[in-house]
């Protein structure tokens, strides 16, 4: 029989979520997911009750997140909230909360994009832009409180199409000295992250990479490849591209460059197909790839034509 519920605030249900997936067998909550209802426990609607939550609720929460991110951003808080109250009355119990306030509560939101799709990036490094990046940080990494060497980690990401996130969990271990291949771990998926191992290949200068980077225990297979801090990784990236007054490029763009050279034939000296290109950056399917991730134009397709323009 289902509990009467009447007290327990929107932070409190977050709470009780959120322990409730940590348990063994349940799925448990991604960085993001975790981060995202972590942050909305310290919001105005984390100390509303859960019980008394309207679609107006909702609906001024959007708005008050959209003044300062995205719509897709929002659209994530929105997603993310639900699954507390969805879960609520057949995972715990508890009566009088549903998700009816989120259910009524859309239709405004999309009316008036306080949430949406997030669009896709085509922004890709020049040459100029990435050069101009690794001579900062070879500079920078000759300091000797830096523990992070960015150069080696940008350049890594360029010819690996690896997340910062799993750069930094890429192990000893995994790695295939005969196959010239690495395994990365719990790779991201929106349906299965935990388990979600995957081998790619070390083409081109990724693997001569790896092999340069010092070993402190070989008789540790979980010692990591490289033993940095992501997140610090992310802000030095960040630090350094506005100190280079480079605009609206990301270190996750550097993923899509390496798709795209491998489609270009800029990595290992070939071109690759679809069904290579997925093998090297994890996709299961080749529509995202090819939406997201290879940014190919027209003039792409003519390089005698270019060459006779600049001759």
């Amino acid at each position: 029989m289902a509990e009467n519920f009447k007290d327990g605030t929107v932070a409190w249900l977050i709470q009780k979520y959120i322990d409730e997936m940590g348990e063994v067998g349940m799925k448990p909550l991604g960085e993001s997911h975790l981060y995202t209802l972590r942050r909305i426990q310290r919001e105005p609607l984390g100390a509303k009750i859960a019980a008394k939550v309207g679609p107006h609720d909702i609906i001024q929460h959007c708005r008050e997140r959209r003044k300062t991110v995205c719509a897709a951003t929002v659209n994530q808080d929105y997603t993310y909230l639900r699954g507390p109250f969805s879960y609520a009355k057949m995972g715990f119990g508890l009566e009088g909360i549903s998700i009816a306030p989120f259910i009524e509560a859309k239709p405004l939101l999309v009316k008036y994009q306080l949430i949406g799709k997030s669009t896709p990036r085509d922004r890709r490094p020049t040459d100029d832009e990435i050069e101009r990046l690794l001579e900062y940080f070879r500079e920078h990494d000759q300091n000797k409180r830096s523990r992070c060497p960015m150069a080696v980690i940008v350049e890594f990401s360029i010819y690996s199409a690896r997340r910062i996130s799993e750069t930094c969990r890429l192990r000893w271990g995994d790695v295939n000295g005969e196959d010239m291949t690495c395994i990365v771990r719990d790779m991201k998926d929106p349906k299965k992250k935990i388990g979600n191992h995957h081998e790619f290949p070390l083409l081109g200068r990724a693997w001569d990479i790896v092999m340069a980077q010092p070993r402190l225990n070989p008789a540790n297979p979980d010692e990591r490849i490289f033993p940095y801090n992501a997140k610090t990784a992310s802000a030095k990236y960040t630090k350094a591209k506005k100190a280079l007054g480079i605009v609206g490029l990301r270190l996750h763009d550097n993923r899509r460059e390496a798709a795209s050279r491998a489609f270009e034939g800029r990595l290992n000296g070939r071109k690759y197909s679809v069904p290579e290109t997925m093998v090297l950056t994890g996709h299961k399917t080749p529509q995202l790839l090819m939406r997201v991730y290879t940014k190919l134009h027209a003039r792409d397709l003519q390089p005698e034509k270019k060459d006779a323009v600049a001759a």
